[in-house]
């Protein structure tokens, strides 16, 4: 122990002898311990912290693929809806798509980041709403049919102060009127990891008006949303 404190005494005074050195190997110990905290919280958020799903060993993503070998992990709507309705290897379905909403009528208009998700989505993660309800199958038939939302507990507790009343309110999003019919767990933020609110897939034209000459809901040359799977237990 004597030889411990003697050590240490030499150090600081030789630290103070040379404080240009002094100052160099504390920004290198600063950044040194910066740099590992970033990849900690990197690793811990990526592989270490369980997700947020019922069942996540269970879930895996569906690529397609063209006749000369392409492979896409982004999907057409209508393949999807070939794959569900003529699935029998698969527990569940589910599409999802991320989008960028501007919500007004609040205050200052705010981009809000989001999903587009068929009826599945919320099932297929076990995920329930704390609150009110999440999409019924037929709320994603029609196109433009169910300006209905489900918003995050994050974006629920910051923007509204986790006012109850939110549920049945309007949300203006993209200059659309949503309903809001519930209110996710605390902790989820969808599969892109930064969702606060999520619209039936089916309000594709109304989230982008400016695309629906194209046909998204119908083309099966666009690929735009990719598409989750549960297997079976």
């Amino acid at each position: 122990m004597g030889n411990l404190w003697q050590d240490l005494r030499y150090a600081i005074r030789m630290l103070i002898k040379k404080p240009g050195y002094t100052a160099v190997a504390l920004v290198a110990l600063v950044i040194g311990i910066g740099a590992n905290t970033a990849i900690f919280s990197v690793v811990n958020a990526v592989l270490l912290r369980p997700l947020p799903y019922a069942d996540p060993d269970r879930l895996v993503v569906v690529y397609s693929a063209e006749q000369r070998g392409e492979r896409s992990l982004s999907v057409c709507y209508p393949d999807f809806l070939d794959w569900r309705d003529q699935n029998s290897s698969f527990e569940k379905l589910a599409a999802v798509g991320a989008e960028n909403f501007i919500l007004t009528g609040t205050g200052e208009a705010e981009r809000i980041r989001g999903e587009l998700v068929s009826a599945e989505y919320f099932d297929m993660l076990g995920i329930p709403a704390v609150m009110g309800r999440t999409f019924l199958p037929e709320e994603n038939l029609t196109s433009n049919s169910a300006p209905v939302a489900v918003v995050g507990y994050n974006f629920w507790r910051n923007r509204f102060g986790a006012a109850p009343d939110l549920l049945g309110k309007t949300l203006k999003l993209n200059d659309t009127p949503y309903t809001v019919i519930g209110i996710l767990p605390e902790g989820f933020d969808g599969f892109t990891g930064d969702a606060e609110i999520w619209v039936p897939m089916m309000m594709f034209d109304r989230v982008n008006p400016s695309l629906k000459q194209y046909e998204i809901m119908t083309a099966r040359s666009t690929r735009w949303h990719q598409v989750r799977v549960l297997i079976n237990s």
